[in-house]
């Protein structure tokens, strides 16, 4: 498939999916008395570009994607054929610059260490495997 129609493809699913996701909003939150301009200020982007999406003349960026993923769910990476990122990272993300600085230090320190330890598990491991 070439990368032409392998967009045209992903802008086509997704115009589907946001359209499926508005619905799903409105009826749900606002009991279907919401306008494409509230469903725009709820997602946090303009209505112009809400109605590019849903037209398939768009895809949304990257950090579309994300606020889309906060609000709607990780089916949007399915979607878009996207790498789905690690729940835990996203959360230490969120909270990183909460954390005061030698904390911050300790932790790197932590995840390290534990790095080495676990590739030097994985050597011994090869090494009585081969042995």
């Amino acid at each position: 498939m070439s990368p032409k129609t392998e967009e045209k493809n992903k802008k086509t699913t997704f115009d589907m999916w946001i359209q499926i996701m508005y619905l799903d909003w409105q009826s749900k939150v606002v009991k279907g008395r919401a306008s494409l301009d509230d469903f725009a200020e709820y997602v946090g982007y303009s209505r112009s570009l809400i109605s590019m999406w849903m037209s398939g003349k768009r895809l949304p960026t990257d950090d579309g994607i994300k606020r889309l993923a906060e609000l709607f769910g990780d089916d949007i990476y399915v979607i878009l054929g996207k790498p789905t990122p690690n729940p835990f990272l996203q959360k230490i993300s969120k909270i990183w610059e909460n954390i005061p600085p030698e904390k911050q230090q300790l932790l790197v320190e932590e995840a390290e260490r534990y790095e080495l330890e676990n590739d030097r598990s994985k050597k011994t491991s090869k090494q009585r495997k081969t042995a």
